[in-house]
């Protein structure tokens, strides 16, 4: 999750540099999706037990 973040920002820093992407905003929304996931992920294992 956190290595597709990282490929959108160098993406979007490459080829669209008429955006502005903000790198700590980046990271911020990464480590979060992570999070989620990971919560996401351990309610289906305990909900599949």
């Amino acid at each position: 999750m956190l290595l597709l973040a990282l490929c959108g920002f160098v993406a979007l820093t490459r080829f669209g540099p008429g955006v502005d992407a903000d790198r700590f905003l980046w990271a911020f929304v990464g480590v979060i999706a992570a999070g989620v996931a990971l919560v996401v992920v351990g309610i289906v294992a305990a909900f599949r037990r």
